[in-house]
């Protein structure tokens, strides 16, 4: 089903997909050379005040700039990250945003993780783990093995193999942002693959425009989340749900635990609150409706792509 070998060098390449990214995303770039055979960069429209960052990753050896005119959301760029691999014969395709670090272990920790897994053909992603994961996941981090089976990993950090992606199909370009990586691995896992994570962290990321706000003595951490953002998170997330919810019950019901705790900390610390609710209202409405379209992030609002849910 999937590749004989697991992610190299010289089989794996690279996607960063940027919206108005910041010159650290040049660095990040660096840090992949040499990891992988080839870079793929795909702008969603930042516009003129981008220019000269995706000049300087032009510049790069190895590096391959995609610029879209418009924001048509991070799964029609990694869809295009997806096919210039596949089109270069790669077998895996490692997916970023702007806001990962890739660290110099990245790739080689991947192909570890394949080769340590007993049924090797039947994996479908492999993602990697920045310190937030691992405290998250610490309770799993005492068994020896060097991999996790989860249901989902984000974007960042992913590695994706290409043979499976051709099997399922690529990402849902109507989600646009939000759940598109979630939606893929439920997707690939209820068609018979697995989903592991490397436990061993491997890069840093960020996620959102984190916050920390202190009620009495207890610290509240939220992603802090644009309205346009929360309204793709509750459309998506409940499209995500009603598809899903037979094939992996124990991630919907989790996922459904989370996003009441997610609406406590946006309700107690985060700033727009109401703003945010009216945009959760519109995506509840559009998800009950089965209605998947771009809403507001088709221009410069930076943080509609940026970031996942979690």
């Amino acid at each position: 089903m999937s590749n004989t070998n697991g992610p190299a060098a010289e089989n794996a390449v690279a996607v960063i997909v940027t919206f108005h990214p910041d010159r650290d995303v040049v660095h990040y770039a660096e840090a992949l050379i040499g990891q992988v055979a080839h870079i793929v960069v795909v702008d969603n429209g930042s516009g003129p005040r981008a220019a000269s960052i995706l000049d300087s990753l032009s510049a790069l050896p190895s590096v391959e700039v995609i610029r879209n005119p418009l924001n048509k959301g991070i799964a029609y760029a990694l869809n295009q990250g997806a096919q210039a691999a596949m089109d270069i014969g790669a077998d895996w395709l490692l997916t970023l945003d702007q806001d990962a670090a890739p660290g110099p272990e990245m790739v080689r920790v991947a192909g570890h993780t394949f080769d340590a897994y007993p049924s090797r053909s039947l994996i479908a992603v492999i993602g990697s783990l920045s310190a937030a994961d691992l405290a998250g996941w610490a309770g799993v981090a005492r068994h020896s093995r060097s991999w996790i089976e989860v249901s989902t990993v984000i974007t960042a950090g992913s590695f994706v193999s290409l043979a499976a992606f051709r099997a399922i199909g690529g990402y849902r370009n109507d989600l646009f942002v939000d759940y598109v990586d979630i939606e893929f691995c439920l997707r690939a896992r209820a068609r018979g693959y697995r989903v592991l994570a490397s436990r061993t962290q491997t890069m840093t990321h960020r996620i959102g425009q984190p916050v920390v706000r202190w009620i009495g003595r207890r610290p509240i951490m939220t992603t802090n989340h644009s309205a346009a953002r929360r309204y793709y998170i509750t459309r998506n997330r409940l499209l995500v749900w009603c598809r899903y919810w037979r094939t992996d019950p124990r991630y919907v019901a989790e996922d459904i635990i989370a996003s009441q705790k997610e609406l406590l900390k946006l309700l107690l610390v985060e700033d727009d609150r109401a703003g945010k609710l009216r945009a959760m209202r519109a995506g509840l409405v559009d998800g009950i409706r089965r209605i998947s379209r771009s809403r507001g992030c088709a221009s410069g609002r930076r943080s509609c792509t940026r970031g996942t849910p979690r």
